[in-house]
């Protein structure tokens, strides 16, 4: 009669370690698919694309194609195009509409014969595709470029102009050596000032949006001074700040379309 063999502790032990992978391995969480991309979040629904958009485009036979493209919320167009250094200089017009395609990312104007007429949306931008459809290439694709106009609020804080901070958090901030100050660079892309202690300078989105701003990281002097509560509320309200409203007299500063954060007039030469 046949006896099967006695277990050795070696075995015993390879036995459990195998039990107890062929366990996890059946317990084991299934892998995570990767993440799908949203496909309702695209130029088409998340960007403020409805403006006026211009720009010098490259001529095979001029020196540029001046180019002024509306689009208005209502999916319609108004497109403009003057040829520099060729005819007579005349102003060429185009309406219609225009559609999305399928990803939201680029639209189609309605009507144009003879010539591009797809552009891909970015942020404050268009690019402008070839007649197929596809991405310009070669040395002057960077050049194939609407960009889209600033608003004249925008233009007005912007340009060096210096803004003294007259009110912070709904409390007056009296003139004087250790008043804040802020003064917007003319490419509507830098800012610098003084905090109250301070010299500072970053970055700034400004006029992308009607009445929208974002300050970006700010780089500042490390001077240490015996008040600088003030100092460090303004820089505060900096990073809270996503809008403004602007006219010759005064500046605001606000969150969310909320009550002003912080007021501003010019400052005296």
């Amino acid at each position: 009669m046949y006896r099967c063999p006695r277990p050795t502790p070696s075995s015993l032990l390879i036995a459990g370690l195998l039990g107890t992978t062929l366990l996890l391995g059946a317990c084991a969480a299934p892998p995570t698919p990767p993440a799908k991309p949203d496909a309702a979040h695209n130029s088409a629904n998340s960007l403020d694309w409805a403006g006026r958009y211009s720009g010098r485009l490259p001529c095979a036979d001029c020196e540029a194609i001046a180019t002024t493209l509306q689009l208005n919320a209502d999916r319609s167009y108004l497109l403009q195009t003057r040829y520099e250094g060729k005819g007579d200089g005349r102003l060429f017009e185009q309406r219609g509409r225009f559609s999305w395609d399928a990803a939201g990312g680029t639209i189609r104007l309605e009507g144009i014969q003879g010539g591009p007429d797809r552009y891909r949306v970015a942020e404050g931008r268009l690019i402008q595709l070839d007649m197929s459809g596809a991405p310009i290439t070669g040395a002057l694709a960077d050049r194939y470029v609407l960009a889209k106009a600033t608003p004249p609020d925008a233009q007005l804080i912007a340009g060096g102009r210096a803004w003294r901070l007259v009110e912070l958090m709904g409390k007056p901030v009296p003139a004087g050596p250790g008043t804040p100050t802020l003064i917007f660079g003319a490419d509507g892309a830098s800012v610098s000032g003084y905090s109250g202690c301070n010299q500072f300078g970053g970055s700034v989105e400004l006029g992308k949006a009607p009445q929208r701003l974002r300050f970006g990281q700010m780089a500042a002097t490390l001077r240490a001074c015996p008040e600088m509560t003030l100092e460090q509320q303004f820089l505060q309200m900096l990073g809270q700040a996503d809008g403004y409203h602007a006219d010759a007299k005064q500046l605001q500063l606000h969150r969310a379309r909320m009550a002003p954060l912080a007021r501003f007039a010019p400052s005296q030469p």
